[in-house]
């Protein structure tokens, strides 16, 4: 170097370190560069021999190595990838470059860098200057990586923005301009953070901690508002903005900005939220982290974090400012996207910031960043303010009437779908609004959104806590006699009069009174209250079911001078019912603005003048004045400009004209903004391209391409493209295509030119046939029904129509697999099966991928499609893209296959459908699939396996090179979601060939789609004690008639020879074998300890008989079904055979919708023959399932005695055949054997009549037991301990605890009740009815039993324990407990505390002071745990109906008593019989009693008492009339008729009824048979009324004659068809009446020559989907 202290000139390279850092946007003669990436300076100065050259590069006020604010590095050969750098690049005589790079966590800030040569021992430091370190979102070392390029350019280097405002039902949105690259915006933004308050606390550790992202996030949301430290930007939300700007006037953040600096960093006045995350958005991309901004629509803002917000009204219906909660129409945040390493990485990408000023956090206004996968999550226990931002998408809504007089709140009505709606950001590269709601939280009012909800209260510790303020159970579940909507009649325009209509109706069935009171309040977006604008009071009557309408006319004249620059209007209506609950109807309205229009008038060229003309218009008749026009737009304009337009009066047209001089190439946007004195900022934007200036300007080393010809007809001919209805050149791989090139100068000598493209054919089809078919044809057939009935539909692929390739495309760079590595994802394409695998996950939209369908099996599907209406694909990708790709609701597997097949053609791959035949889906991958029945045919819905009538899905046509060139060929691809693989729903590609030959240890998921085609299947009976007999075994069953259509024409093609080899036959044993080997050889599947039986050995006992179904006449849609079930004696002896029959309708899918039939008989078919029943082993997953105790909170094992439970020991040692095992039961505190409190008993114990244990199959290394309890156990809490015996050792162990229950399941147990529906309600229904009132008039009342509740159970057995019983002789209460009497009775006892310390206190004087009012109990819980939590002391005050909700009817003790001995008058039978039969039959005597104490009978009634006894339906609120088994009743009669009035309401758009018998000989021998009915829609008929020629026009007649004996209504004909209808034709049907014949006519116009396919289809209330179709030869145009 120089000598000593001379300060050498340094060369920062800004041009090509601005380029190679993404920094070239900046407006700034210093170095900026971003961090984890190497940048080049020059500097005068040569490296001698003996000279050594250190580098120092420091930040921050007190810079050190310790806090990373100091680097210290000499030249290395390398560079670090952990600390600073530096690397010689260059020398000359007199200068050097070297090449330095920051590590990925650098602190970011203003460097100085120094450096200093060491010379024959003397120093010299030097200073080369100073430069800027941003974050680097492309180096995938930095925290704030984004692999997606794409996303980097908008979100860090894109300066204009939308933001989206309004509210829910009408969305509106304004441009923005960051402007973050403009000149001095990077230093202000460096202020920003020396002038938090955490810089002035303490200057060196806030510099030290600005590498992490999350830390800078969190002190800059705290800077751009101006509440707590002289922050950018002061709030403002009063509607009155005297002092400064409204916030609605500004259009960009460079001004806001520029203006704090000129101030002297006083806050800027005002902002509001979205003003707030647009300026937080220009620093955090001015700094390098990647953001963007978020608006929430239905935005909760709740101060008091319970998860709940209040609004109040009054009784004229205005809305009250008395809460600090509040819903704004719509807020705005930010995301920025950053990992957390605080969190874990499942808590990375992005990250919720919010700069507005609503709650503090930490002492101060600031928020975030909160994980947005935490919040969708419910974690909200984690950093930073997630309770908040969770609150803000998730809140329950509540709408109080409050009257000022008495302080009194009543609840109108509760929502909680309200908050957090249609979530909304910008679209990376587009203009356009794309939802991100579904990121945010699962869908509102599913099962999973409510899981979380109540996961998210749980942390928050509100589940436990109580609050006084929260609306009780009673109130949240009112329902309305009325209901209110506001409907807009007409445009909502500022300027112009609102019209609205309010809707009331009636929704009982008795006439109503209402008293409405009517306002409307201008507000600002939060939904405040600012000034009254119009108030009404009407009275109603409604009549039974009347809907009425009464129209609202609201003046501009009236609300213009009260609005607000944010144009919205709360109407509210507070309707007062007569004897009823009121109802709150309201509205929020945003207003439009007028439209403003600009033009740009000629071509926009960079450094040429272009004008620009902006035209408005007054709306309304007087005159507007104060009018300024504003305009912005980076690289189009050098700040703002502002221009005076004069007044305009009413209807006048202005237009003003100014010049923009363009002074970069690209897309750009210029922001306007319009006020005047009547209009407050109506905003646009105007996006127009810039193009290069002239040839004579450029250089000739500038050979640039100013047009290209694509030779779209030549290529398009060639390479089969031609029917693509896109503009845009698509080509196939592997071919060439020509293009010319246009250039901007002539070609000179020596230049050359280089193409650079993207290349790779793996899909190569041979037969020219089955390319048209399998790439070409946009028609198809689709094969439904089941192995007995095939129907053939039809399908439009339409994979050719406009915009379907850019939407295919789309789709990969929508999916996981590029969002999570956009380089490694676009490099793959080239391979056929990793496009169609990731294809197959973005078809379902199961993977939080906006994927194009989500599916839907069973329910209704309300407002969506019904997957059976669809006819084709490209109604739902249209639909998918218009949507902002949110996954369209409804699909099933053909609905799945179409859209993939439609996907997979367009770009080219040859693919086809096919449609499998009773497919299994075998979850846990055993070849085998059990479905269950009960004992009364009924087809149950337990157990994961299914066997699916058919099943659709994809072959694919490509080689595989990775298995080798014989499993080429057809590949299975499925996008129905049935499974995850490798943590996504998707399945393939899996080699058809692989499959056959049972080689399913290849990829992909070759072992599930084995399964569907060559599983067992197994049909089980489940008895009502649990236990289950298996009945029949079909090894063939499983994968017939797999079908596909033909080539070249639309009949059936069975390929089931391409997946199995015959059944049966040597060739299918042997690869079943294989398969069997390969599956339980390498542990494929998670949990499988052993391989199930062979199928040779799998056999059932014949039981003697065999069976079926046969059908007296075809099943048709609207008529009775005649079933006769056949059955043969298979033996000489005689039988008597017990039948149950059973019908259902079932899906598809096989599962049941509903029982629409049960009937039972004996017949004489020969005598018994006993047939023993296979014992049954549970396994330890299924305990809880087993013994019906799922729904305890409690995490104990709750286990019900006389069935078996599983334990597992896990061993340290191995087992010794010496080893003895004893396992001792045991509960109470006196143990012993002959009081059934302890029980001792071996292994091997099968036939015990008491406890027994057997040892089950194992794993290696633990042991597996099943323990039996018999049916009188004693209940209660036992311990279980296991003694062990090696030689002449013992130990012994504590297994643990566990509750023994009775056991309404177990035929042996005392308590034994055989109706599954019964046990259902009376054991398993923790919710109930009881009756009330007067037998003339019954009320009902809900009760909340709550007997799984947590610590419910723990009560009820301390309510034993405290029993005088048991305080008086603890052991013989104990032994009792295996009595059911016994129990009931001391429970009974213990009920009331009339006799000692039970749980209630009975009071009947009407006086409940020092008390509860029984009227107020509602549940048994409450009272319980009261009575558990005061100690056991008893809780005031109930009656009869809160004892009975208790436990049972509380006079001091009472019953057990046989409900039969009451009927029968055994009165004399225990306990309180006679007590019972009286209260039931007793007399009913009046008499008058005169003065002198003589009494007279007068009347006698003998059938007044015991009317009407009552209990609650089992499985639904209704009443069920028990008297009758109190006393003899009439005698009913039972059809067994399936009708079609039975079944017209249960069936579903399958059409499937199930119908099953169960045969059962006296001993046990058991016959399963069973049909499947798919029933026959009608048809249509089609006919083309004349020959079908390329543009004339042909007439189609469709004829249905409607076969039902009622009216059809809602018929509507649909019909589509490629080259002869360009959308879909939609025709009304007239009503048709029973039997009536309509015929429809319509007209097709062929554009397109050759054979097409037109699909018509029929809607109506009665038949969901009935299809046909046609197919047409169109000639050419003549």
């Amino acid at each position: 170097m120089g000598q000593a202290g001379s300060q050498p000139s340094t060369n920062w390279h800004l041009k090509e370190n601005a380029r190679d850092h993404h920094t070239h946007k900046f407006l700034s003669k210093e170095l900026i560069v971003r961090r984890g990436q190497a940048f080049i300076i020059t500097f005068n100065g040569t490296e001698q021999p003996e000279q050594t050259l250190t580098f120092i590069a420091e930040t921050g006020p007190k810079p050190s190595k310790l806090t990373k604010t100091q680097a210290t590095f000499g030249i290395s050969s390398t560079v670090s990838k952990d600390s600073w750098s530096a690397v010689l690049q260059s020398t000359s005589s007199n200068s050097m470059s070297i090449s330095i790079s920051s590590p990925p966590n650098a602190v970011i800030g203003r460097y100085k860098l120094s450096v200093q040569s060491t010379s024959s021992g003397s120093s010299s430091p030097a200073s080369l200057g100073t430069f800027v370190v941003l974050f680097n979102p492309w180096s995938s070392g930095d925290d704030v990586f984004m692999p997606n390029k794409a996303e980097c350019e908008e979100y860090v280097l894109e300066e204009f923005g939308i933001i989206f405002a309004g509210n829910k039902n009408r969305i509106n949105s304004f441009g923005w301009n960051f402007g973050q690259f403009q000149e001095d915006i990077i230093n202000i933004c460096l202020s920003m953070l020396d002038r938090s308050l955490n810089y002035r606390q303490d200057p060196v550790t806030d510099v030290s901690h600005r590498n992490d992202p999350k830390y800078l996030g969190r002190v800059l949301s705290a800077m751009v508002n101006a509440n707590d430290d002289q922050g950018v930007l002061l709030g403002n939300w009063s509607g009155n903005y005297d002092g400064g700007k409204s916030p609605s006037s500004w259009t960009g953040s460079g001004e806001i900005l520029l203006n704090w600096k000129k101030s002297g960093f006083r806050p800027v006045k005002y902002g509001q939220c979205w003003v707030f995350a647009a300026v937080l958005t220009t620093v955090l991309r001015c700094l390098g982290i990647p953001t963007r901004t978020i608006t929430n629509f239905s935005s909760a803002h709740d101060a008091d974090g319970n998860l709940r917000v209040d609004e109040f009204y009054d009784a004229a219906g205005n809305h009250l400012d008395r809460s600090a909660d509040s819903i704004w129409n719509f807020h705005v945040w930010n995301e920025s996207w950053f990992s957390r390493s605080d969190l874990g990485p499942s808590y990375s990408g992005w990250q919720i910031l919010d700069a507005t000023p609503q709650e503090e956090s930490g002492g101060i206004y600031q928020c975030g960043p909160a994980s947005r996968n935490a919040i969708k999550e419910g974690d909200v226990d984690l950093d930073y303010d997630c309770p908040f931002v969770f609150a803000e998408v998730n809140a329950d809504c509540m709408y109080w009437n409050y009257d000022p007089a008495t302080g009194k709140k009543t609840l109108i009505f509760s929502q909680s779908t309200t908050v957090g709606q249609s979530m909304s950001t910008k679209a990376v590269g587009r203009d356009d609004r794309v939802d991100v709601t579904n990121d945010y939280k699962y869908e509102e009012g599913s099962k999973k959104e409510r899981d979380i909800f109540k996961k998210a209260r749980k942390k928050l510790g509100l589940e436990d806590k109580f609050d006084p303020t929260a609306p009780t159970p009673q109130e949240i579940d009112q329902k309305p006699d009325i209901s209110g909507k506001f409907k807009v009649d007409g445009s909502i325009e500022v300027g112009k009069d609102l019209n609205l209509i309010l809707v009331l109706a009636n929704l009982q069935s008795d006439a109503k009174t209402v008293d409405v009171n009517m306002t409307a309040w201008s507000t600002v977006y939060t939904r405040r209250p600012i000034k009254e604008i119009w108030s009404d009071s009407i009275s109603v009557t409604l009549s039974p079911k009347e809907e009425k309408e009464f129209p609202i006319n609201i003046p501009y004249t009236e609300y213009q001078q009260q609005l607000t620059t944010d144009n919205m209007i709360q109407v509210t209506a507070l309707c007062h019912v007569k004897d009823g609950i009121q109802v709150l109807v309201q509205r929020d309205i945003s207003l439009d603005s007028p439209a403003i229009d600009v033009q740009v008038l000629g071509e926009a060229k960079v450094n040429e003048e272009v004008d620009v003309e902006v035209i408005f218009t007054n709306p309304i008749d007087t005159e507007v004045t104060d009018c300024v026009l504003q305009v912005e737009g980076n690289d189009l304009l050098r700040g703002i400009l502002k221009i005076d337009v004069p007044p305009l009066k009413g209807s006048e047209k202005s237009s003003t004209k100014f010049k923009l001089i363009p002074s970069e190439t690209g897309s750009k946007h210029l922001v306007v903004n319009f006020s005047c004195d009547k209009f407050a900022d109506i905003k646009t934007f105007k996006m127009d391209r810039a193009s290069i200036m002239s040839y004579d300007s450029f250089s000739l080393s500038d050979l640039t391409p100013t047009h290209i010809s694509w030779q779209p007809s030549v290529n398009a001919g060639s390479h089969h493209t031609d029917r693509y209805a896109n503009t845009e050149l698509t080509v196939r791989r592997g071919q060439g295509f020509t293009i010319t090139l246009y250039f901007n100068r002539p070609k000179q000598t020596g230049e050359s030119l280089a193409f650079v493209t993207e290349i790779g054919d793996d899909v190569y089809m041979a037969n020219e046939n089955e390319r048209q078919e399998y790439v070409l044809n946009e028609n198809g057939i689709i094969f439904v029904g089941n192995a007995k009935y095939m129907e053939a539909r039809g399908w439009y692929y339409g994979q050719f129509q406009d915009q379907l390739l850019n939407i295919c495309l789309t789709m990969l760079d929508l999916s996981l697999y590029y969002r999570q590595d956009a380089a490694i994802d676009v490099s793959r394409r080239g391979d056929p099966k990793y496009v169609g695998r990731v294809i197959s996950s973005m078809i379902n939209g199961n993977d939080n991928d906006n994927g194009v369908l989500l599916g839907k099996w069973q329910g209704s599907f309300h407002s969506h499609e019904n997957p059976s209406r669809w006819d084709g694909s490209v109604v739902i990708l249209q639909k998918w893209r218009q949507d902002n790709y949110k996954p369209v609701q409804y699909g099933q597997c053909w609905v799945f296959a179409g859209v993939m097949c439609t996907v997979l053609r367009c770009l080219g791959i040859p693919t086809r459908l096919v449609s499998n035949f009773n497919s299994a889906h075998d979850v846990d991958r055993n070849l085998s699939i059990d479905k269950y029945y009960d004992s009364s045919g009924k087809s149950l819905n337990i157990g994961k396996d299914s066997t699916w009538d058919y099943h659709v899905w994809n072959e694919s046509w490509f080689i595989r090179p990775d298995l080798g060139a014989a499993y080429n060929g057809w590949q299975v691809l499925d996008a129905t979601p049935q499974e995850q693989s490798k943590g996504l729903f998707q399945c393939g590609p899996a080699s058809v060939i692989a499959i056959k030959e049972g080689d399913v240890d290849l990829d992909y998921d070759t072992l599930f789609v084995y399964t569907e085609v060559n599983a067992d299947c197994n049909r089980w009976i489940v008895y009502n004690d649990g236990t289950k007999k298996r009945v029949y075994c079909d090894t063939e069953i499983i994968g017939r008639f797999i079908s596909t259509k033909a080539v070249g024409s639309n009949s059936r093609v069975d390929v089931t020879y391409n997946y199995k080899y015959p059944e049966g036959s040597a060739e299918e044993r042997r690869v079943y074998k294989k398969a069997l080997a390969k599956i339980f050889g390498s542990s494929i599947t998670e949990g499988h300890t052993e391989a199930p039986e062979e199928r040779s050995s799998e056999t059932v006992r014949n039981p003697g008989i065999s069976g079926k179904f046969k059908l007296a006449e075809p099943p048709v849609f609207g008529k009775d079904i005649t079933l006769i079930l056949i059955l043969n004696n298979l033996s000489f002896d005689r039988k008597t055979v017990k039948v149950d029959m059973s019908a259902s309708t079932v899906l598809y899918t096989r599962r049941t919708v509903a029982e629409i039939l049960k009937a039972n008989t004996s017949v004489e078919l020969g005598s018994k023959q006993a047939l023993k029943i296979a014992s049954v082993n549970w396994q330890s997953k299924l305990n809880k399932a087993a013994h019906h105790t799922s729904d305890y909170s409690s995490t104990e094992p709750i286990l019900r005695r006389g069935q078996a439970f599983n334990i597992t020991l896990n061993l340290q040692t191995t087992v010794q055949s010496a080893d003895n095992f004893t396992f001792i039961a045991s509960t109470g505190p006196s143990l012993a054997e002959s009081q059934q409190t302890k029980a001792v008993f071996n292994l091997s114990e099968e036939d015990a009549s008491g406890w027994s244990a057997t040892q089950e199959p194992s794993e290696p290394g633990c042991m597996n037991f099943s323990i039996f309890s018999p049916a009188n156990a004693v209940i209660g809490r036992y311990k279980l301990k296991l003694q062990i015996v090696s030689g002449n050792k013992a130990s012994s162990k504590l297994l643990g605890q566990f509750v023994l229950l009775f056991n309404p399941w177990c035929p042996n147990d005392d308590v034994y009740m055989a109706d599954e529906k019964e046990r259902q309600e009376y054991v398993l229904n923790d919710s109930g009815i009881i009756f009330q009132g007067l037998e003339k008039y019954i009320q009902q009342e809900a009760w909340n039993y709550g007997q799984f509740e947590e610590d419910i159970l723990d009560i009820s057995l301390a309510i034993l324990d405290r029993s005088l019983n048991h305080r008086q002789d603890p052991a013989d209460d104990l032994s009792n407990r295996n009595d059911p009497i016994y129990v009931s009775r001391v429970i009974s006892a213990m009920v009331n505390s009339n006799d000692e310390k039970g749980v209630v206190e009975g009071k009947w004087n009407g006086k409940y002071f020092s008390g509860t009012n029984p009227l107020q109990w509602s549940g048994s819980v409450t009272i319980l745990r009261k009575w558990y939590r005061g100690r056991y002391k008893p809780v005031r005050y109930g009656q009869c109906w809160v004892f009975a909700g208790v436990m049972c009817t509380g006079i001091y003790q009472c019953g057990p008593a046989s409900t039969r001995a009451i009927k029968e008058g055994d009165v004399n039978l225990d306990y309180d019989s006679s007590f019972v039969f009286a209260a039931v039959n007793a007399d009913y005597v009046t008499w008058v009693h005169y003065s002198n104490k003589r009494k007279e009978r007068i009347y006698s009634d003998t059938k007044k008492i015991g009317k009407f006894i009552s209990t609650k339906a089992v499985g639904n609120n209704s009443r069920v009339d028990v008297t009758t088994n109190y006393k003899y009743p009439e005698v009913k009669e039972i059809s067994f008729k399936i009708s079609y009035s039975e079944y017209k309401n249960s069936l579903m758009d399958d059409r499937k009824i199930l119908v099953t018998a169960v045969c059962e000989t006296k001993q046990g021998a058991s016959l399963l048979v069973e049909k499947d009915i798919v029933l026959q829609d009608p048809f249509l008929t089609i006919k083309v009324l004349g020959p079908t020629v390329v543009h004339k026009v042909v007439n189609v007649q469709v004829t249905f004659t409607n076969p039902l004996s009622e009216v059809l209504t809602d018929c509507v004909l649909r019909a589509e068809g490629s080259g002869l209808l360009k959308e879909q034709l939609k025709i009304n049907v007239a009503r048709m009446a029973p039997m009536e014949t309509s015929t429809v006519q319509f007209e097709i116009i062929p554009y397109k020559s050759g054979t097409r396919q037109l699909q018509v289809d029929l809607v109506c209330i009665r038949f969901s989907d009935i299809k046909g179709f046609v197919m047409l030869d169109v000639a050419p145009a003549q």
